[in-house]
């Protein structure tokens, strides 16, 4: 499984941190499908991931509507490294797509 295009986010300034990467919605569900086994690899190393999300209320797409606007992260030792500001590329790697490239 690839990615149709590769995805660009920008690294928050809580990311090197907590090691949580905010995520577009339809990737985290890409990733969520893949199983259990997550990773994230970057450079040369490769460690163990988890996705993560959060209800929020305080952001301007939580704010109008009555339906709660979650914010979906995936989280690894490997992601505190990240310059806050900068971009990164993500890419899905990996027969069954486990694996997010970070590059």
């Amino acid at each position: 499984m690839t990615l149709e295009r590769p995805e660009t986010v920008v690294v928050s300034r809580k990311t090197p941190d907590d090691g949580r990467l905010l995520i577009p919605e339809a990737l985290a569900e890409r990733l969520a499908s893949a199983g259990p086994d997550l990773a994230v690899r970057r450079g040369g190393e490769i460690a163990p991931a988890r996705l993560h999300s959060i209800t929020c209320s305080t952001c301007g797409k939580g704010a109008s509507g009555s339906v709660p606007h979650v914010h979906r992260f995936v989280e690894s030792p490997l992601l505190t490294s990240l310059v806050p500001g900068t971009e990164v590329v993500l890419r899905l790697k990996g027969e069954a797509g486990s694996v997010l490239a970070v590059e």
